[in-house]
Order: C-alpha cells, then sequence, then structure tokens
C-alpha cells in the first residue's frame, strides 16, 4: 500500500480502520544453513562439505516461507553414485538460499572421477586415490555460502570445506584431516558454530555424522569397505524485534524470547519447512 502526499488526522485514521495504511517495516536478521553432505565411502574416503552458510539482516514486513529447510546428505555407500557421499539439501527462507554441501569423495580402488569430492554450498574433499576437491560457493554468492574441500592423495582424505575455510588437504600417511571451520553466530543470543566440514579419512578413523540442525559435513570415512559419516541437518533462524508480531508453521517450528539483555528481540527457528508471518 502506498500513502504518499499530506494526509490529515481524519484521512489516515479512516485509512488505518479500514487496513489501508501502509505499516511500518520491521527490520529482521536471518541465517540459512543448508543440509551437510555425507563422506565417502572406505577408510580414505573426502569428508563431506558442510552446508551453505548465509546470514544477513535487512527485510521488509510480510509473510515469508521458510522451505525447504535442508536435510542431511546421505552417507556414501556402495553402489550409490559408487560411493560418493550424498549431497546436503538446499534451505531457503524468502528469496534467500543457501545451497547443500557437496558429498565427500570415495575411496575405490581405480582412479576416476568418483575419487573427486562434489561441488555444493561448501565442497566435498577428495579421496586419497588422487582425489580432487569439490568447490565451494556453488552456485556463487556474495559473500560466500563456503569453501572448496581438501585435495586427497596417499593414504588419507582430504577434508570437507567449511564456511569460513577450505578443508585440509591429504597430510600425514593414515591419519584424518581437519575439515574446514564453521561460522560462528549470535543471532540466537548464544555464541553457537555451523556449517563446519568433515574430516577426510585415514587408517580405520571411525566414521562421524554431522549434528543434528548443524549444517556439519559427515566426517571420515572408517574401517575399509564401511559407509561414511552422514551429513548434520539444516537450519533457519529468524530474528526480529521483540514489538513484533509474528507467528510460524507448523507448531515444529518455534518462537523464543531472548532473555536480557538481549530480551528486546524474538527469534524464530524453523526445523522443517514452514511459513514464517509478520504483522
Amino acid at each position: 500500500n502506498a500513502a504518499s502526499g499530506v494526509w490529515s488526522m481524519q484521512r489516515q485514521f479512516q485509512a488505518q480502520s479500514q487496513g489501508s495504511w501502509p505499516k511500518p517495516f520491521s527490520a529482521i536478521d536471518y541465517m540459512v544453513v543448508a543440509g551437510g553432505a555425507g563422506s565417502g565411502v572406505n577408510n580414505y574416503s573426502g569428508g563431506g562439505g558442510a552446508g551453505g552458510f548465509r546470514e544477513s539482516s535487512g527485510a521488509n514486513t510480510g509473510c515469508y516461507t521458510a522451505s525447504p529447510v535442508g536435510g542431511a546428505g546421505a552417507a556414501g555407500a556402495e553402489p550409490a553414485d559408487n560411493g560418493r557421499g550424498g549431497d546436503g539439501t538446499n534451505s531457503t527462507f524468502s528469496t534467500i538460499t543457501s545451497a547443500g554441501g557437496g558429498g565427500g569423495g570415495a575411496y575405490v580402488p581405480t582412479p576416476s572421477a568418483n575419487n573427486a569430492g562434489r561441488a555444493g554450498g561448501s565442497g566435498g574433499g577428495g579421496s586419497a586415490n588422487a582425489g580432487d576437491a569439490g568447490a565451494g560457493n556453488t552456485p556463487n554468492t556474495t559473500p560466500n555460502q563456503g569453501f572448496a574441500g581438501g585435495v586427497g592423495s596417499g593414504c588419507s582424505g582430504g577434508g570437507g570445506g567449511g564456511a569460513t575455510t577450505v578443508g585440509a588437504n591429504s597430510g600425514p600417511a593414515g591419519a584424518g584431516n581437519a575439515g574446514g571451520t564453521g561460522a560462528t553466530t549470535n543471532i540466537s543470543g548464544s555464541s553457537i558454530t555451523k556449517s563446519t566440514g568433515g574430516a577426510g579419512g585415514g587408517s580405520n578413523l571411525p566414521f562421524v555424522n554431522g549434528g543434528n540442525n548443524t549444517g556439519d559435513g559427515g566426517g571420515k570415512g572408517g574401517t575399509p569397505q564401511s559407509t561414511g559419516g552422514a551429513g548434520g541437518s539444516g537450519i533457519v533462524v529468524i530474528r526480529t524485534p521483540s514489538a513484533t508480531v509474528v507467528s510460524v508453521a507448523p507448531g515444529t517450528n518455534s518462537i523464543a524470547t531472548l532473555p536480557a539483555p538481549e530480551g528486546s528481540y524474538k527469534v524464530a527457528t524453523f526445523t522443517v519447512s514452514g511459513t514464517l508471518t509478520i504483522s
């Protein structure tokens, strides 16, 4: 609605009572984390890339859809995609989309494309069999939503990319290699870290699944002939001034008021696809 020009108090009152007077904008902050990817199969595979991480501020009053919130990337398992980790899935808030992490490369005997990590919000690490790293920040966003994975070689896989750094390249034989670091945010009132890359695999290292609603990549390939670690699911968090009237659906999602000294804000958390209404 528009209300240009000079309006008398009576006309303003009439417009407000009829619902045609424009409402003030409510500035909001958002964090959109996609699902992390799984690591590849076998013990020298690449770590899964973290889900894309995007955080910004400024939007207008209205109804926004936080859908879909990213799901976890599947762990790599033969014969699915020849053992590469499954990609994470996207998370979206309004027009902001974070891309799912890229799956970690599989450690398979014959060098092939399956040794390479896949591209994604953050890229998957390559396996020990000369596996190239998967590209991060795919598709491209500004600022970056994530970084590339690490290159695999020798007897260890590269780490998956994280929200703020690339995954580590292959190091000493048999040792796992760290995933890229995640992003730290205070949007929910306390310091939390999201979208950390999964570690690359080494000799007989256990696989590690990404946590729920973290966007972390699955880590390490596990013992020989085993599946990899699954990625962590995504999350969307929205923060508004406390005076703003907000509602979420379905009821699985939640709204909370931050305690002092952050008590001037409300935080809506989406762990499943849903709708945020600001009025």
